[in-house]
């Protein structure tokens, strides 16, 4: 799929429906229909299916499936309609030609970016994901490996994206241009990962599966359940007790729950039903060196 620099406004309304009408997807393909891409004046026109290029001054920009068709903005509320215009902007100033593509058959960033290297003239490309997670490619490296990584999209800024274009138009033309710089914030990832969570969740996938995947690609070791219509019980599974660092976990649930649900957390302590059922005695907790405390916490394995 073709883009042209002046078109960027509009992307794909039976993107479902042409996914589910093939039983095997290309690797990437053009957007079947135009629809509104989110701020900013350009559009994007469906030109086809994706040919492989064959010019080697050329940079192909793989956008995920959702990149500015369900989602239109980055983590930090970048329009991507601006980030796109950086990473072209950044290509043209090395001298290089662009083109875009849509890849539909993943949304891992590493394969998007392997797919647009592979349709690349030049064997460079760039994919992109819709929180901003960005790789630079080359078609004849592992999928899983690249030139260039920008895991932590919430640090990604808009001049980063030019330096993104501009570095992979200088690999196109067989420099080795030094790493684009960019912030690190360990404190990155635990501020925005609800904000991630938020964005596989909306109006019409909340369901306790649904809200269960988002928990635990937090890696919060917690799972949902429906107790009755608007109330959920978190509960933590293997934990007894209060789990460490509970109030960062609970903070960071109830940001990603919508707040009409109401919300208990539920933890386990050790009954005296399980006591009962395994059999303790009061001689055999004192061999296990137990305090009342550690004793509360010594739950059996979940079954």
């Amino acid at each position: 799929m073709n883009f042209d620099e002046n078109m960027l406004r509009s992307v794909i309304e039976e993107v479902l429906k042409e996914m589910g009408s093939a039983s095997t997807a290309p690797a990437a393909k053009a957007a079947p229909a135009a629809s509104t891409l989110s701020a900013g004046e350009m559009t994007l026109a469906d030109t086809g299916e994706a040919a492989k290029g064959v010019a080697p001054d050329e940079v192909v920009i793989g956008l995920a499936p959702a990149f500015g068709v369900y989602q239109h903005e980055t983590i930090i509320h970048q329009p991507h309609s601006k980030v796109l215009r950086e990473i072209i902007a950044g290509i043209e100033e090395e001298g290089m030609k662009w083109r875009i593509i849509r890849v539909f058959r993943t949304s891992d960033v590493s394969f998007v970016a392997h797919d647009a290297a592979e349709y690349s003239g030049s064997g460079i490309g760039i994919g992109i994901q819709s929180k901003g997670t960005t790789v630079i490619h080359q078609k004849d490296l592992p999928p899983l490996s690249n030139l260039e990584l920008f895991s932590q999209a919430p640090l990604i800024e808009m001049d980063t994206f030019r330096q993104i274009g501009k570095n992979a138009a200088k690999y196109a033309k067989g420099e080795a241009p030094t790493p684009v710089t960019v912030r690190n914030d360990q404190m990155a990832r635990p501020t925005y990962q609800a904000i991630a969570a938020l964005l596989q969740i909306d109006g019409d996938s909340l369901t306790p599966s649904a809200i269960n995947r988002a928990i635990r690609g937090c890696g919060i070791r917690a799972k949902a359940l429906e107790m009755d219509t608007g109330h959920l019980r978190v509960i933590f599974p293997g934990v007894g007790g209060i789990p460490a660092e509970f109030e960062q976990i609970k903070k960071i649930i109830l940001d990603i729950l919508p707040c009409h649900l109401e919300v208990e957390f539920y933890f386990r302590y050790l009954t005296w039903e399980e006591c009962h059922r395994a059999e303790y005695t009061w001689a055999a907790v004192e061999e296990a060196e137990h305090t009342w405390e550690s004793f509360q916490l010594a739950v059996p394995p979940e079954e």
